[in-house]
């Protein structure tokens, strides 16, 4: 025991340095055992450590009791840190046969040629980026996948792209088939309809998926084009009959009388409108028909014209003469003569009844004259309620 205490009474130097080893053991295994997935032989430097704490500690009981519990903690934590070690080789090893996998499966997709498609590719890439270049992307860089993959997927979305455009050149032929279905002109369909078909012969090798919908609008068209023939004559003969029912309304609607003339206006626009949407009358009555319509609106839309211009001058000279009555309410408005003021003002607006309307400028006229009304009339009031006020508050008038 003496051996153990220098002379000045702390413990020896060579227990200090002792205490000093086994200490530095513990600080090692915990380390060891916080960076347990970095190392290679994780178990058997454990061990190592293990043998080397039992052989220095060999401390007296009262020294070694701290010592040993941190020790024990220390391997504890050592053996989490072993199952550590093992799921990271475990998950390593699994890394390894999932890129060698997913690398065959390049290999595969690469050696069939023609017969891959770009949807397969992208799906193999996909999970190449999830599985493996998201989790470990030195592995992944060091299979060499993207360098292999990259001018596959160029070729094919090369291809894709040229497709597209041959899907997107018979799309367009197979839209201007179907605008032909409302071609009036039996001719000028037949002519399209030849250069549609024209277009589509020189697209070398066109897409099935496109080519099904072009077939079906070019039998569509080749059936409307062998009916048009036996259609048109009656088409136009319709025509020519809704037509003339139309300019027969014109022609009425000439004759309308002038308070009518407002609701005739609207219903030539209505007529105008309909006339565009009409197709084509037989050749024999076609400059029959036009000039029978344009005589018949044009007649109407003068009549109309003639009735609006009168109707503006009558509002600029009912304007003027409204302007000249605010006028004089305005000059009336602050009198105090209450009797003939009054009596003023009650013809003046008598003689504004009689105006007819001003148009646009109506609303602000009527404001103006019947602001001075007001401003008089409001006076006139306050005069006689303070006038009777007074006259109530008079002795002989409470007598009485």
């Amino acid at each position: 025991m003496e051996q153990n205490i220098s002379t000045t009474g702390g413990i020896s130097a060579a227990l200090r340095d002792q205490l000093h080893e086994c200490e530095n053991v513990c600080e090692r295994l915990e380390k060891l055992a916080a960076g347990s997935t970095s190392v290679e032989d994780y178990p058997g430097a454990v061990k190592s450590l293990c043998d080397e704490f039992e052989a220095k500690c060999t401390l007296p009981p009262e020294y070694a009791e701290i010592l040993r519990r941190r020790f024990d903690e220390a391997k504890e934590a050592a053996k989490i840190g072993e199952l550590a070690a093992a799921n990271a080789k475990r998950e390593a090893a699994s890394r390894l046969d999932e890129c060698a996998a997913l690398s065959r499966e390049l290999d595969q997709l690469i050696a069939a040629g023609d017969l891959v498609t770009l949807g397969e590719v992208r799906k193999l890439e996909s999970r190449w980026v999830e599985r493996l270049k998201a989790v470990d992307p030195v592995l992944a860089d060091a299979a060499g996948f993207e360098s292999r993959l990259a001018p596959l997927r160029a070729r094919l979305e090369a291809e894709e792209a040229v497709e597209n455009q041959k899907v997107d050149q018979v799309n367009a032929l197979t839209a201007r088939l179907e605008a032909l279905m409302t071609v009036e002109d039996v001719n000028a369909a037949q002519e399209a309809k030849k250069a549609i078909e024209a277009e589509f012969a020189a697209i070398d090798l066109p897409p099935k998926r496109a080519v099904d919908a072009y077939r079906a609008s070019l039998h569509k068209v080749a059936s409307k084009i062998g009916q048009f023939y036996e259609t048109l004559d009656l088409a136009r003969w319709e025509s020519f009959t809704l037509k003339g029912d139309l300019c027969a309304e014109l022609e009425k609607l000439v004759e309308a009388v002038e308070a009518d003339l407002p609701a005739a206006a609207k219903r030539l626009r209505e007529l105008r409108e309909k006339w565009k949407t009409l197709g084509s009358v037989p050749r024999a009555h076609n400059e029959e028909i036009n000039a029978r319509y344009l005589e018949a609106s044009r007649k109407l839309q003068h009549r109309i014209d003639e009735y609006y211009a009168d109707a503006r001058q009558k509002h600029r000279e009912a304007a003027e003469a409204k302007k000249a009555l605010c006028e004089q309410a305005a000059a009336l408005a602050g009198s105090t003569d209450w009797g003939s003021s009054a009596a003023a003002f009650k013809e003046l607006q008598a003689k504004w009844k009689d105006l007819p309307g001003a148009g646009s400028a109506e609303k602000a006229l009527f404001t103006a004259f019947r602001a001075s009304a007001d401003q008089f009339f409001n006076a006139r009031k306050a005069h006689f309620d303070e006038r009777n006020a007074k006259f109530d508050a008079m002795p002989s008038a409470r007598r009485s």
